[in-house]
């Protein structure tokens, strides 16, 4: 691997980083504020039959601190457990408290 290309991978991979820790961050602050917001999951790999799901965020997992539920639209009331990283949140008109 050339240089360039080496240094083209590792600025993918911070930028790839810091999109995580703000997704992450955000989602915090707006379940502490009890908001809930439209997210589509992306990016499973175990569960991969979900990837493109819509639904709501729910708030933090009790089970897992580095989990969040949320309550798809196409499973029939099904809430899923899944890390911050798999959620893209869906800006659909103003937010909602719960």
């Amino acid at each position: 691997m050339n240089s360039s290309l080496a240094q083209e991978s590792a600025n993918v991979s911070a930028y790839t980083a810091v999109n995580i820790t703000l997704a992450y961050t955000i989602m915090t602050v707006m379940t502490a504020m009890s908001l809930q917001f439209d997210i589509r999951l992306t990016g499973l790999r175990n569960a991969a039959h979900l990837n493109g799901s819509e639904g709501v965020m729910r708030g933090s997992d009790p089970a897992n601190v580095k989990r969040r539920t949320a309550l798809l639209d196409n499973t029939k009331g099904t809430c899923v457990s899944v890390l911050a990283e798999n959620i893209v949140h869906i800006r659909r008109g103003d937010y909602k408290g719960r």
